[in-house]
């Protein structure tokens, strides 16, 4: 998420009046999007060890899945999309980060 950020603060609408500036932002985006979609696939290994009720649990995976659908969206339509729909598309995404850590973000430890 900080380098969604950082990538969002370095490449500025304003800033988009050059093609090479605008490639770059879309590649940055469609690289971090691949990430997350790589890295959501783990997102279920941190249930092992941690005492959650079956309704927390399907919860816990049900934000995972859709954290990876919404970064695979991302970076399967980077090329198509506007600044402002793509724009959407990141804050959507960043979304479920957002609700999922707000949720589990301290998982009780088995003891």
């Amino acid at each position: 998420m900080k380098q969604m950020g950082r990538t969002d603060a370095a490449f500025l609408p304003q800033e988009l009046d050059h093609e090479a500036q605008e490639e770059r932002w879309r590649a940055s985006i469609a690289e971090l999007a691949g990430a997350i979609v790589r890295s959501a696939g783990d997102i279920p290994d941190v249930l092992e060890g941690v005492t959650l009720t079956p309704e927390s649990r399907d919860e816990f995976l049900r934000l995972a899945r859709e954290l990876e659908d919404r970064a695979r969206i991302v970076q399967d339509e980077v090329p198509e999309l506007s600044f402002s729909e793509l724009d959407e598309r990141v804050t959507t995404m960043r979304a479920s980060c957002i609700e999922c850590h707000a949720r589990f973000r301290v998982l009780p430890l088995v003891r």
